[in-house]
C-alpha cells in the first residue's frame, strides 16, 4: 500500500515537472514571436514601411513588408511652348516739329509739299545747328548766344565780299515753304538773295538745309497782326497787341523754334505792331539777347521804332521797299527802279518780296541788270554787319 502511494507520488512529480518545461518552452516560443514581431515593426516602421503582425493560433509573426513600387503619374504629351519672340523695333520715323492747323494753308497744299534733297556743293553754307548755339526753354529750341560770344546771325549768314563803296541792295523773298512751286523757283535765284521760311510751313527745317547746301542763308517770318486784323487771320501764333507780354512772348519762342540755322526774324509787310510805340521793344531785346536779327518794313507810322532802334543799337534793320505791294508788271518795275536810287543814294537798300511768279519772274530779269548799274546784290546779313 505504502509502496503503490510512493509510486504514485513520483508519479505526479514527474508529470508537474513536465508540464512546467511544456510550459516553459511555450512561453519562450511567445516571447520570441513576440520580440521578433517588435523588431520587425521598428525595423519596418524606421524604414518607412508598414508592418503586418499576424494573430494566428495565439502567435505574432512580425514581417517586413516591402510595397510595390508606385508607377509615376502618366502626364499628358503638349506641344512644346514656343518663347514669345519679341517685335523687331522699327526705326524712328522722322518728322517736324508738330505744327497746329493754320486756316491760310488748306492741309491739301501743305501735304503735297515735297522739298527736294539737294545735295551740298561748293557754295554751301556751315551745317545747322550748331550744338552750341541753341538752348532748351521748356518745349521750346531756341538759339542762343555761344559761350565764346559768337552769334547766332553771324554764324548762319552767308560771307560773301564786296565792295562797300558801292551801292549794294538786299531782296528778301518771304513766306517761302508753304508751296513748293515758288519756293522752288525762288531757289534757282542766285544764292546772294535772302529767303525767308514761313514758321506754319511743315517741311520747313528740310526747306532750310536745302537752301543752305545751295549757299542761301535763311530768315524766319514772323506771325503778327496785321493791319486789317481781325478780317485776316495770321494764325494761331501770332504776336498781337491785346496779348500779354508773357503770351506774345510765348509765341515769339514758337515763331523762332520752327527750325534752326537761320539769320533772323522778317516781320509781314502789312503788319501794324511795329507802328505803336514800346510795343515790340522787350522782344526785339529778347532777339538781340538771343543774337538774331530783326527786319521790318518801314513806313511814316513806325519812324519812332526806327529811331529807338538805332538809339538801343539792337540788330534791326527797317527795309526800303515792298516790291509787290501793288501786284503788276509795271508797279513791280517801278518798285524795282526805287530800289536802285535808294541804294544810290544812302549806299544800300533793302527790298521785301513775296514768291508770287511775277515777281519771281521779274527778279530774274532785274538781277542781271545790277552788274550794268554798278550796284552789288547782297545776302541780308550784310546790312547787319554794317550795323556793328
Amino acid at each position: 500500500m505504502a509502496e503503490s502511494e510512493t509510486s504514485r507520488s513520483s508519479t505526479f512529480w514527474v508529470y508537474s515537472a513536465g508540464c512546467v518545461l511544456c510550459a516553459a518552452a511555450m512561453i519562450g516560443m511567445f516571447a520570441k514571436d513576440l520580440l521578433s514581431g517588435s523588431t520587425a515593426s521598428q525595423e519596418a516602421l524606421a524604414l518607412g514601411q508598414r508592418a503586418l503582425i499576424t494573430l494566428s493560433t495565439g502567435t505574432i509573426e512580425g514581417k517586413l513588408f516591402t510595397p510595390a513600387p508606385a508607377k509615376p503619374p502618366q502626364i499628358a504629351q503638349t506641344e512644346p511652348v514656343k518663347p514669345n519672340t519679341p517685335d523687331t523695333p522699327k526705326p524712328p520715323v522722322a518728322t517736324s516739329a508738330p505744327i497746329e492747323p493754320d486756316v491760310t494753308v488748306p492741309p491739301s497744299i501743305r501735304e503735297s509739299i515735297k522739298p527736294p534733297n539737294i545735295p551740298r556743293g561748293t557754295d554751301s553754307l556751315a551745317l545747322a545747328p550748331n550744338a552750341l548755339l541753341v538752348e532748351k526753354s521748356g518745349e521750346f529750341t531756341l538759339p542762343v548766344i555761344a559761350q565764346d560770344g559768337t552769334k547766332p546771325w553771324e554764324f548762319y549768314a552767308k560771307p560773301v565780299a564786296f565792295d562797300s563803296q558801292k551801292p549794294h541792295v538786299s531782296i528778301v523773298i518771304m513766306g517761302l515753304g508753304l508751296m513748293s512751286g515758288p519756293t522752288k523757283d525762288a531757289m534757282n535765284l542766285p544764292n546772294r538773295v535772302t529767303l525767308s521760311f514761313s514758321p506754319y510751313a511743315a517741311n520747313a527745317p528740310l526747306w532750310v538745309i536745302n537752301a543752305r547746301n545751295l549757299g542761301f542763308e535763311s530768315w524766319v517770318d514772323i506771325s503778327m497782326e496785321p493791319t486789317d486784323y481781325p478780317a485776316s487771320d495770321p494764325g494761331p501764333f501770332s504776336l498781337l497787341a491785346d496779348q500779354t507780354k508773357e503770351e506774345n512772348t510765348k509765341r515769339l519762342y514758337w515763331n523762332l523754334s520752327r527750325f534752326q540755322g537761320f539769320v533772323g526774324l522778317v516781320a509781314p509787310a502789312n503788319e501794324q505792331l511795329t507802328s505803336v510805340s514800346g510795343l515790340l521793344t522787350p522782344y526785339l531785346d529778347e532777339m538781340t539777347r538771343r543774337g538774331i536779327g530783326f527786319v521790318f518794313a518801314r513806313h511814316k507810322q513806325n519812324q519812332n521804332l526806327v529811331d529807338d532802334i538805332a538809339r538801343r543799337k539792337q540788330l534791326a534793320i527797317d527795309a526800303d521797299i515792298v516790291v509787290d505791294k501793288e501786284l503788276s508788271p509795271q508797279a513791280i518795275d517801278t518798285a524795282l527802279g526805287e530800289l536802285i536810287q535808294r541804294a544810290k543814294k544812302d549806299g544800300h537798300a533793302v527790298a521785301l518780296v513775296r514768291p508770287y511768279p511775277l515777281t519771281l519772274q521779274a527778279l530774274h530779269g532785274f538781277i542781271d541788270t545790277l552788274k550794268a548799274q554798278n550796284v552789288e546784290l547782297v545776302p541780308l546779313s550784310a546790312q547787319l554787319h554794317a550795323k556793328q
